[in-house]
């Protein structure tokens, strides 16, 4: 019996003991399940994002994409057209400085060095079949040459002024006297006077704002300038290929721009400053073909003598003499 009541005893001992555990247990287990879900309902919101708020953001971005790149498009749209009335008052400008020699490539080459000039880089023919297309003679100008040009998303035309017979009129006006321009086309015999008879003798202070030019046998060369030109546009036109005595006898000391010339495709500058007694003005940035012919091109330009060792080495021809 006593064993009896001692079993019962520790028997009662283990149960106390046992069951505060057990229910610990379970309360942990409880515990750990609760915050599993909980854990699992927020580790979702965080890192798995809705199908519907992704979706909202592509679209949210993909609209701002559009809207940049329609804004984009306005923007250079809207540059193009104001691009191409300035191309537009640059031809009008230069209306009558093509020849019947000119192809419309030539004349689209011309006009875009004037258009780089105003930061216009992407003018082109409307078609490149007409690139080899002659211009068509036309001595009362404004009637025969229509050419169509495009301008990024824009194509638009443009009309030529005289187109004379492989020649081009020199233009002119006297200093202080710019708006009366002046030019050497004679109207009754529709064609250009090249050795000025008429303004030689004139000591007035010229300014000339478009060369002119002329077939010469194989060569495209410049028409005699004047005397006492002091001025003289910033481009020399592509096309000449001949400063044969261009500035013979001239009288000026200095002509404006006349440093700035692009005389790549020249191949003969013989006798170009020729009894250019005066003439004293470094050239050395003329950058000049290798084989081109400089055979006395500042013979009697006693002024040149100083510049003459720079301008040598510059063109790397060998010391050039007066």
């Amino acid at each position: 019996m006593k064993k009896n009541k001692k079993l019962l005893v520790v028997l009662s001992g283990l149960a106390s003991t046992l069951i505060p555990v057990s229910i610990l247990s379970a309360r942990c287990s409880n515990d750990s399940n609760s915050g599993s879900e909980n854990g699992g309902k927020n580790g979702g919101e965080n890192s798995d994002m809705p199908h519907e708020k992704i979706r909202s953001e592509n679209d949210e971005r993909k609209t701002q994409e559009e809207e940049a790149d329609r804004k984009q498009k306005e923007e250079k749209e809207k540059k193009d057209m104001q691009d191409v009335e300035t191309v537009k008052q640059i031809v009008k400008e230069h209306e009558d400085a093509f020849g019947s020699f000119h192809t419309q490539g030539d004349f689209i080459e011309q006009i875009s060095v004037y258009a780089k000039d105003k930061g216009i880089n992407n003018l082109s023919l409307a078609s490149h079949n007409e690139k080899n297309k002659n211009l068509r003679l036309d001595k009362e100008g404004g009637k025969q040459n229509t050419i169509r040009l495009q301008m990024g998303s824009q194509i638009f035309d443009v009309k030529l002024g005289k187109v004379l017979d492989n020649e081009v009129m020199t233009k002119y006006y006297f200093e202080g006297e710019q708006d009366k321009i002046f030019n050497n086309y004679l109207n009754d015999k529709k064609v250009v006077e090249r050795n000025w008879r008429n303004i030689l003798k004139d000591s007035r202070k010229i300014i000339v704002t478009q060369l002119g030019y002329y077939k010469s046998g194989p060569n495209i060369a410049l028409t005699l300038i004047p005397y006492y030109t002091t001025k003289v546009p910033k481009h020399l036109p592509l096309k000449i290929t001949s400063l044969l005595a261009s500035f013979y006898n001239l009288e000026s000391k200095k002509i404006d721009n006349l440093e700035f010339w692009d005389t790549k495709n020249i191949i003969t500058f013989e006798s170009a400053f020729e009894y250019a007694k005066n003439f004293d003005q470094d050239l050395s940035k003329w950058k000049l073909k290798d084989n081109a012919n400089v055979k006395n091109i500042f013979k009697g330009a006693k002024q040149m003598n100083k510049h003459l060792e720079n301008i040598s080495k510059s063109w790397n021809k060998e010391k050039l003499t007066i």
